[in-house]
């Protein structure tokens, strides 16, 4: 994912549906020293935040995406990964209930048919209307239908694509 833990900036991050207002946030974080808070308004369910992968040729073929989210203790969020141009359906987990704590969040795996258009978005959202705050670090996008660790190119064996920590970064696991 491009800026997968909003480390210096929240480029590539689109805004947010019914209302919410996200930012960088650096007093909370699962990786790194920042992450993506987003501030509901309890004007509707749905509301939520996006990360979005630049617009690309990913390759026909399988993807999985995972996220960690921390929220109020209760509140129900759920992820949707969203192929868009590619032929391919949105994955969307089951809600899961925050603790409190960071969680990590696995969206299932999701096939594109098409490389030519393909664009992802990687997506929080609540599940009820209600005002809440929660937020999404360490933002991850992989392919195949694996769950590996959180890894970017500041990790071991990794490297960015371009920019430190606002670029996708490719790597392996030992």
């Amino acid at each position: 994912m491009a800026n997968p833990s909003v480390e210096i900036n929240t480029s590539s991050i689109t805004g947010a549906a019914g209302g919410v207002v996200i930012s960088r946030d650096t007093a909370q974080s699962f990786s790194g020293v920042a992450s993506l808070r987003a501030v509901t308004d309890g004007t509707q369910t749905g509301s939520g935040t996006q990360h979005l992968t630049l617009a690309g040729t990913y390759p026909a073929g399988t993807y999985k995406a995972t996220m960690y989210v921390k929220g109020t203790a209760g509140v129900q969020l759920y992820g949707v990964l969203r192929p868009s141009g590619s032929g391919g359906g949105d994955a969307v987990t089951s809600p899961i209930t925050m603790t409190g704590g960071w969680q990590r969040f696995e969206l299932p795996a999701i096939t594109v048919t098409s490389s030519t258009t393909t664009q992802f978005s990687l997506m929080v959202r609540t599940t009820a209307v209600i005002a809440t705050t929660f937020w999404v670090d360490a933002a991850m996008l992989v392919e195949g239908s694996t769950v590996y660790p959180y890894k970017d190119g500041a990790s071991e064996n990794w490297a960015w694509n371009g920019a430190a920590h606002n670029s996708a970064s490719t790597g392996m696991y030992l």
